[in-house]
Protein backbone atom coordinates (compact mmCIF):
# COMPACT_ATOMS: atom_id res chain seq x y z
CA UNK A 1 0.00 0.00 0.00
CA UNK A 2 2.71 2.14 0.59
CA UNK A 3 4.47 1.81 -2.19
CA UNK A 4 0.84 1.89 -4.44
CA UNK A 5 1.01 5.54 -2.26
CA UNK A 6 4.61 6.60 -3.50
CA UNK A 7 3.75 5.96 -7.12
CA UNK A 8 0.34 7.70 -7.29
CA UNK A 9 2.01 10.49 -5.29
CA UNK A 10 5.16 10.87 -8.32
CA UNK A 11 2.55 10.56 -10.54
CA UNK A 12 0.61 13.29 -9.52
CA UNK A 13 3.57 15.64 -9.59
CA UNK A 14 4.22 14.79 -13.25
CA UNK A 15 0.39 15.65 -14.06
CA UNK A 16 1.26 18.80 -12.61
CA UNK A 17 4.42 19.85 -14.33
CA UNK A 18 3.00 18.92 -17.23
CA UNK A 19 -0.15 20.75 -16.96
CA UNK A 20 2.09 23.50 -15.64
CA UNK A 21 3.89 23.61 -18.84
CA UNK A 22 0.32 22.82 -21.23
CA UNK A 23 -0.54 26.31 -19.71
CA UNK A 24 2.59 28.20 -20.23
CA UNK A 25 2.46 26.55 -23.73
CA UNK A 26 -1.16 27.61 -24.19
CA UNK A 27 -0.93 31.22 -23.03
CA UNK A 28 2.44 31.87 -25.12
CA UNK A 29 -0.27 30.66 -28.49
CA UNK A 30 -2.04 33.06 -27.26
CA UNK A 31 -0.07 35.78 -26.84
CA UNK A 32 1.18 35.44 -30.33
CA UNK A 33 -2.41 35.76 -31.79
CA UNK A 34 -3.39 39.12 -29.27
CA UNK A 35 -5.64 36.91 -27.19
CA UNK A 36 -6.06 36.82 -23.95
CA UNK A 37 -7.17 33.31 -23.90
CA UNK A 38 -10.05 33.61 -21.94
CA UNK A 39 -12.83 33.15 -24.29
CA UNK A 40 -10.96 32.18 -27.75
CA UNK A 41 -13.83 31.67 -29.93
CA UNK A 42 -14.91 35.16 -29.57
CA UNK A 43 -11.51 36.30 -29.44
CA UNK A 44 -10.67 35.06 -32.25
CA UNK A 45 -14.02 36.17 -34.01
CA UNK A 46 -12.75 39.53 -32.81
CA UNK A 47 -9.61 39.41 -34.67
CA UNK A 48 -11.38 38.40 -37.48
CA UNK A 49 -13.81 41.85 -37.87
CA UNK A 50 -10.68 44.00 -37.48
CA UNK A 51 -8.69 42.09 -40.60
CA UNK A 52 -10.38 44.29 -43.18
CA UNK A 53 -8.81 47.51 -41.29
CA UNK A 54 -5.62 45.60 -41.17
CA UNK A 55 -5.48 44.64 -45.08
CA UNK A 56 -6.07 48.26 -45.96
CA UNK A 57 -3.16 49.54 -44.19
CA UNK A 58 -0.98 46.96 -45.74
CA UNK A 59 -2.48 48.21 -48.81
CA UNK A 60 -1.73 51.83 -47.83
CA UNK A 61 2.13 50.76 -47.10
CA UNK A 62 2.90 49.34 -50.52
CA UNK A 63 2.67 52.98 -51.67
CA UNK A 64 6.09 53.44 -50.02
CA UNK A 65 7.56 51.07 -52.42
CA UNK A 66 7.60 53.40 -55.28
CA UNK A 67 11.52 53.11 -55.49
CA UNK A 68 12.24 49.49 -54.66
CA UNK A 69 9.70 48.21 -57.31
CA UNK A 70 11.12 50.83 -60.21
CA UNK A 71 14.34 49.38 -59.20
CA UNK A 72 13.85 45.78 -59.35
CA UNK A 73 11.25 46.49 -62.66
CA UNK A 74 14.31 48.37 -64.57
CA UNK A 75 16.91 45.48 -63.28
CA UNK A 76 14.28 42.89 -64.23
CA UNK A 77 13.75 44.10 -68.05
CA UNK A 78 17.44 44.89 -68.45
CA UNK A 79 18.59 41.41 -67.51
CA UNK A 80 15.70 39.37 -68.81
CA UNK A 81 14.15 41.36 -71.46
CA UNK A 82 10.31 40.63 -70.11
CA UNK A 83 7.82 41.48 -72.58
CA UNK A 84 5.14 40.86 -69.50
CA UNK A 85 4.18 43.72 -67.16
CA UNK A 86 6.80 43.11 -64.11
CA UNK A 87 5.52 43.07 -60.74
CA UNK A 88 2.20 43.79 -61.89
CA UNK A 89 -0.38 42.92 -58.88
CA UNK A 90 2.43 44.99 -56.23
CA UNK A 91 2.41 48.18 -58.66
CA UNK A 92 -1.09 47.82 -58.93
CA UNK A 93 -1.63 47.96 -55.09
CA UNK A 94 1.18 50.45 -54.77
CA UNK A 95 -1.29 53.01 -56.44
CA UNK A 96 -4.16 52.05 -55.66
CA UNK A 97 -4.34 50.68 -52.46
CA UNK A 98 -6.33 47.91 -51.53
CA UNK A 99 -9.09 47.81 -53.81
CA UNK A 100 -11.91 45.36 -54.55
CA UNK A 101 -10.31 42.58 -56.92
CA UNK A 102 -13.30 43.50 -59.52
CA UNK A 103 -11.17 46.90 -59.92
CA UNK A 104 -8.05 44.86 -60.60
CA UNK A 105 -9.68 42.38 -62.97
CA UNK A 106 -11.68 44.71 -64.80
CA UNK A 107 -9.70 48.20 -64.49
CA UNK A 108 -12.58 49.97 -63.69
CA UNK A 109 -13.73 50.67 -60.12
CA UNK A 110 -17.44 48.83 -59.46
CA UNK A 111 -20.55 50.77 -59.36
CA UNK A 112 -21.82 48.94 -56.38
CA UNK A 113 -19.77 46.08 -54.26
CA UNK A 114 -21.85 43.19 -52.92
CA UNK A 115 -19.77 41.58 -50.19
CA UNK A 116 -20.48 38.21 -50.14
CA UNK A 117 -22.09 37.29 -46.32
CA UNK A 118 -20.54 35.18 -44.19
CA UNK A 119 -22.31 33.64 -40.84
CA UNK A 120 -20.30 33.57 -37.94
CA UNK A 121 -19.34 30.05 -36.47
CA UNK A 122 -19.34 29.30 -33.03
CA UNK A 123 -18.61 26.50 -30.80
CA UNK A 124 -21.80 25.02 -31.31
CA UNK A 125 -22.27 25.14 -34.87
CA UNK A 126 -18.91 23.89 -35.56
CA UNK A 127 -18.84 20.48 -36.77
CA UNK A 128 -16.28 18.38 -34.30
CA UNK A 129 -17.43 15.12 -36.15
CA UNK A 130 -17.65 11.95 -34.05
CA UNK A 131 -14.81 12.64 -31.67
CA UNK A 132 -15.32 12.03 -27.97
CA UNK A 133 -18.69 10.87 -28.98
CA UNK A 134 -17.74 7.33 -29.39
CA UNK A 135 -18.46 4.74 -26.30
CA UNK A 136 -14.51 3.30 -26.97
CA UNK A 137 -13.37 7.00 -26.16
CA UNK A 138 -12.00 5.87 -22.66
CA UNK A 139 -10.20 2.66 -24.23
CA UNK A 140 -8.92 4.35 -27.60
CA UNK A 141 -5.51 3.47 -28.12
CA UNK A 142 -3.48 6.50 -29.71
CA UNK A 143 -1.15 4.64 -31.84
CA UNK A 144 -0.96 3.90 -35.65
CA UNK A 145 -1.99 0.74 -36.68
CA UNK A 146 -1.63 -0.48 -40.31
CA UNK A 147 -3.81 -3.86 -40.56
CA UNK A 148 -4.53 -5.75 -43.46
CA UNK A 149 -7.79 -5.73 -45.73
CA UNK A 150 -7.99 -2.06 -45.97
CA UNK A 151 -8.80 -0.56 -49.49
CA UNK A 152 -6.58 2.53 -49.74
CA UNK A 153 -8.38 3.15 -53.04
CA UNK A 154 -4.97 1.91 -55.48
CA UNK A 155 -5.18 -1.06 -58.14
CA UNK A 156 -1.71 -2.67 -59.04
CA UNK A 157 -3.67 -4.87 -61.60
CA UNK A 158 -3.18 -4.31 -66.03
CA UNK A 159 -5.27 -2.67 -67.93
CA UNK A 160 -7.30 0.08 -69.04
CA UNK A 161 -5.83 2.12 -65.99
CA UNK A 162 -3.01 4.33 -65.68
CA UNK A 163 -0.09 3.40 -66.74
CA UNK A 164 1.13 3.54 -62.83
CA UNK A 165 -0.88 1.10 -61.81
CA UNK A 166 -3.12 3.82 -59.70
CA UNK A 167 -6.73 4.24 -59.61
CA UNK A 168 -7.39 7.46 -59.66
CA UNK A 169 -11.29 7.22 -59.61
CA UNK A 170 -13.29 10.18 -60.93
CA UNK A 171 -11.78 13.49 -61.13
CA UNK A 172 -13.52 16.59 -61.26
CA UNK A 173 -12.00 19.92 -62.53
CA UNK A 174 -13.05 23.33 -60.22
CA UNK A 175 -13.40 26.70 -61.89
CA UNK A 176 -13.40 29.91 -60.09
CA UNK A 177 -15.85 32.12 -61.24
CA UNK A 178 -16.36 35.53 -61.03
CA UNK A 179 -19.67 36.87 -60.56
CA UNK A 180 -20.18 40.24 -62.06
CA UNK A 181 -23.56 41.66 -62.97
CA UNK A 182 -24.34 44.11 -66.46
CA UNK A 183 -24.25 47.14 -64.07
CA UNK A 184 -20.92 47.25 -63.43
CA UNK A 185 -21.89 45.67 -59.57
CA UNK A 186 -19.14 43.39 -57.81
CA UNK A 187 -20.04 40.36 -56.59
CA UNK A 188 -18.87 37.23 -55.03
CA UNK A 189 -15.26 37.25 -55.05
CA UNK A 190 -15.09 39.94 -57.57
CA UNK A 191 -16.41 42.08 -53.86
CA UNK A 192 -13.42 41.28 -51.51
CA UNK A 193 -10.46 43.10 -51.53
CA UNK A 194 -7.12 42.16 -53.17
CA UNK A 195 -6.06 40.51 -50.28
CA UNK A 196 -8.44 39.32 -48.94
CA UNK A 197 -9.16 37.10 -52.38
CA UNK A 198 -6.46 34.11 -51.46
CA UNK A 199 -5.69 34.27 -55.59
CA UNK A 200 -4.59 38.03 -55.70
CA UNK A 201 -3.21 37.71 -52.06
CA UNK A 202 -1.07 34.67 -52.99
CA UNK A 203 0.73 37.20 -55.92
CA UNK A 204 0.92 39.83 -53.77
CA UNK A 205 3.23 38.02 -51.28
CA UNK A 206 4.66 35.95 -54.11
CA UNK A 207 5.62 39.67 -55.95
CA UNK A 208 6.27 41.26 -52.55
CA UNK A 209 9.32 38.59 -51.58
CA UNK A 210 10.77 38.92 -55.04
CA UNK A 211 11.35 42.42 -54.09
CA UNK A 212 12.52 41.79 -50.38
CA UNK A 213 14.75 38.96 -51.65
CA UNK A 214 16.25 41.27 -54.77
CA UNK A 215 19.22 42.98 -52.90
CA UNK A 216 20.21 39.46 -51.28
CA UNK A 217 20.91 38.53 -54.80
CA UNK A 218 21.87 41.49 -55.80
CA UNK A 219 24.73 41.98 -52.87
CA UNK A 220 26.08 38.27 -53.44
Amino acid sequence: AQQLQQELSRREVECQSSAADLRERYYAACKQYGITGENVARELQALVKDLPAVLDEVGRDAAKLEEQIKLYTAFANFVCEWSEPVLPMLTFVQKRGNTTFYEWRMGKVPKAVERPVVEEATLETIDWGDFGTSSDTQGLNHGIQVEEGIDWGISLESGDADPSGIEWGDTTICCVCHVTGPDGVARGEDALSILENPLSRNQFIDELMEVKMFPVFHDD
